[in-house]
């Protein structure tokens, strides 16, 4: 309400939370986790604004491990307006975690350190002469190839963050995946290790720097024609730990047990159409949509063949609206 101050923007917020369950905890399974956050957000406008958020975060799962974590979060939300009938709109958002943890300890690094950092940048292109909008992302997440030492600087992103279709979500989590099986051999690590299903991805994107121009055509209210390229490197090889061991000496070795050739991860070209159909009288809304995408590997994932994939969505949604009287809601 200070219409006059330079401070007029400004939004603080404070919290003390204790998890029921998210990504990497849940409450019914054991684990005790507290938080404290803060975070100042600047509001330039209504719709543009810079943000600074902090977590501390305590976890001690079901088995007494323990980790101490600090995220520190700086995003923002601003517009331009390079000619009259066109905008630019940059979002980006850079995420640090520092801590440590003696979740998956080895007998030589009983506690590990965390290192790991993520960030994205989305540029997004708006025209009201055509029914048409881009957007080009370019994004940097830390990697680990190396299972072995003292630190844990491997950066997963929410699975929510899409970048391309085949890559992230199907071949990166199905090779971390695998890491749970191959890392519990004996000839691996001597010892029976722990905590393996923390090693998995879950399709989320890491240790890569992504490149993911897309663009999408609107001719009509209800049709969107969108595409997309991703072009993807490794910041840090993605081992094995079984053919890391045993064919590469501990040098680092993809899950068909080929060592890396180059940083490239691969190419991705995605393809798809959306049609939204809304019936007002029962109101309801439908929305199908389907896509096409191919990925090409590139020498970091030396030995896999070349990736197709098909996806078909069908949504139905329907609002249920409940009226009350004023003196009813009230009460």
């Amino acid at each position: 309400s200070l219409k006059e101050s330079p401070l007029r923007g400004l939004v603080l917020a404070a919290a003390i939370d204790r998890v029921e369950k998210d990504d990497t905890s849940d409450i019914a399974a054991g684990d005790e986790t507290y938080q404290t956050l803060g975070s100042a957000r600047f509001f330039l406008s209504k719709s543009e604004w810079l943000g600074l958020y902090y977590v501390h975060r305590e976890q001690t799962t079901a088995a007494g491990k323990q980790v101490t974590a600090h995220v520190l979060d700086l995003a923002g939300d601003i517009h331009f307006a390079i000619a009259e009938a066109h905008t630019l709109r940059l979002q980006f958002e850079l995420a640090g975690i520092f801590g440590e943890t003696d979740l998956a300890p080895s007998p030589e690094h009983p506690t590990h350190a965390i290192y790991q950092y993520g960030g994205l940048a989305r540029l997004q292109w708006r025209t009201t002469a055509l029914p048409l909008w881009a957007e080009l992302d370019l994004g940097l997440f830390s990697g680990d190839s190396n299972l072995d030492d003292g630190r844990l600087t491997r950066f997963v992103g929410d699975r929510n963050l899409q970048q391309g279709m085949i890559l992230f979500p199907t071949v990166l989590a199905w090779h971390t995946g695998r890491q749970r099986i191959s890392a519990d051999r004996p000839e691996v690590m001597g010892y029976p290790p722990e905590d393996l299903d923390r090693l998995a991805s879950d399709g989320g994107v890491t240790a890569a720097v992504t490149l993911y121009p897309k663009a999408v055509w609107t001719p009509t209210d209800w049709l969107d024609i969108y595409a997309g390229f991703l072009v993807a490197l490794a910041t840090e090889h993605i081992p094995d730990p079984y053919t890391s061991r045993t064919q590469g000496g501990g040098a680092p070795r993809n899950s068909l047990g080929n060592a890396p050739t180059s940083p490239l991860l691969g190419f991705e070209v995605d393809l798809g159409i959306r049609a939204r159909l809304d019936v007002p009288d029962l109101d309801l809304g439908v929305v199908l949509s389907a896509e096409y995408g191919t990925f090409i590997p590139g020498g970091a994932l030396d030995g896999l063949e070349v990736i197709h994939a098909t996806q078909l969505t069908f949504a139905i949604r329907n609002t249920v609206t409940i009226e009350a009287h004023a003196q009813e809601g009230a009460q």
